[in-house]
């Protein structure tokens, strides 16, 4: 396709907020680990979403969790999170589906996170709009960070221009890195100095989107 436009979300505080549920399964498997009761404070996951899961593990997880390595307790923490997921989904900001799908009419929709293998899958299972996403990419398919993983993506893709919706201002940092311009998504989790856009709530994504890119 000529000249191919795309919107890319992010997932965590753009999509759903999966926090509570992230925490209570990284909760429950580091206890099974360590053989004694360890709490994730659901406030301090929060505050990781959207870094590298390498990244997240370093705050969250002790270099040991009894006979495991930090390293392995985080493998094991993305497996069974993946799992409890599809069961015990997060929380989908009102509005999302109507505005994914809104935008799929018109031009295709991505989406790119800093998750592992197998979370946006794990996320798509029990959506109302995975028949409208046309591809996804993440850290844990090839580890690269977001503004490389945009580029993959869009090379992977044929997408001649984009933009993305994030939450953090680290989402905007790597999207302006990767040369995008960058819708802040202010019902998430944090803030935005330099957006070209703004979407106070998942229904204004469309409109801004397609001010920005013009289809």
């Amino acid at each position: 396709m000529e000249n191919k436009k795309a919107v890319i979300l992010d997932v965590d505080g753009t999509i759903w907020d999966s926090s509570d549920q992230v925490a209570r399964s990284w909760s429950h498997t580091l206890t099974r680990l360590a053989g004694e009761k360890i709490v994730v404070p659901v406030a301090k996951m929060r505050s990781t979403m959207g870094l590298a899961m390498d990244d997240i593990a370093k705050i969250i997880i002790p270099e040991k969790v009894g006979a495991y390595s930090r390293s392995e307790a985080l493998a094991l923490c993305m497996q069974e999170e993946n799992d409890y997921l599809v069961s015990h989904p997060g929380v989908y900001y009102p509005g999302i589906a109507g505005a994914i799908e809104a935008i799929a009419h018109d031009v295709p929709v991505y989406i790119l996170s800093n998750c592992q293998k197998g979370y946006i899958e794990a996320m798509l299972a029990s959506s109302r709009f995975a028949h409208f996403i046309s591809g996804h990419a993440c850290y844990g398919d090839n580890h690269l960070e977001k503004a490389e993983n945009l580029a993959y993506l869009m090379k992977r893709e044929g997408i001649a221009e984009a933009v993305y919706v994030g939450d953090t201002l680290h989402d905007e940092e790597e999207t302006h890195k990767a040369g995008l311009p960058f819708i802040h998504a202010s019902y998430g989790y944090g803030k935005a100095e330099r957006p070209e856009g703004i979407a106070p709530a998942p229904s204004a994504v469309y409109p801004v989107a397609k001010q920005i890119l013009r289809w």
